[in-house]
């Protein structure tokens, strides 16, 4: 065999040529009646693939808003607990300068009729200052019912005077806020 005869046995022949371009086509999406359409399946594919790039864009964006939104709440939180804070030092503030103010004061020239005025005065004053803040007292009547949400029972008392369940005397005040009892008032009940 001649060289050319080797050169000739390489080249490729107009049907593998044939071949190479059909095949290179519908690698494309274009069909091999060599009109130049495009497969109607790839086009769908290509429909899928942008639909599922922007189903996945919202995703990123949703996700990253709730992120931005949680952070913003707890610190929306945090803000709001020391703000609550910070009013209720506000108000305590005034009574303790009150406080050190009779803390001041010449035991040896004051009497105790003042010093019980002043600490009078320092009780209303703090009572105001929790009446702000949502704070209200329980009272606890002789006769009352007993209410073990309002009040806490320290002992049963045999009494004639008041039914079976109900508040014979009151030992100390209750307090509440927010609807709730924060301590119930201490009381005795009837038996």
């Amino acid at each position: 065999m001649s060289e050319q005869d080797i050169n000739r046995d390489e080249m490729p022949s107009p049907e593998d040529e044939a071949m190479v371009d059909d095949t290179l086509s519908f690698e494309e999406g274009v069909d091999d009646t060599g009109e130049g359409e495009a497969d109607p399946a790839m086009d769908e594919l290509d429909q899928l693939r942008a639909e599922r790039d922007e189903l996945e864009a919202k995703y990123l964006r949703t996700a990253a808003d709730y992120q931005n939104y949680v952070r913003r709440s707890a610190n929306n939180l945090e803000t709001t607990r020391e703000q609550a804070i910070l009013d209720m030092v506000r108000k305590l503030v005034g009574i303790m300068d009150t406080f050190d103010r009779a803390l001041n004061m010449d035991a040896e020239t004051t009497s105790s009729s003042d010093i019980l005025a002043g600490v009078g005065l320092v009780r209303d004053e703090f009572m105001k200052a929790l009446a702000s803040m949502g704070v209200e007292r329980i009272e606890a009547q002789p006769g009352d019912p007993f209410d073990p949400s309002r009040h806490e029972a320290m002992m049963r008392t045999p009494s004639d005077a008041y039914e079976s369940n109900h508040v014979v005397e009151q030992y100390q005040p209750g307090y509440a806020a927010c609807g709730k009892t924060i301590r119930g008032a201490q009381v005795s009940v009837s038996a």
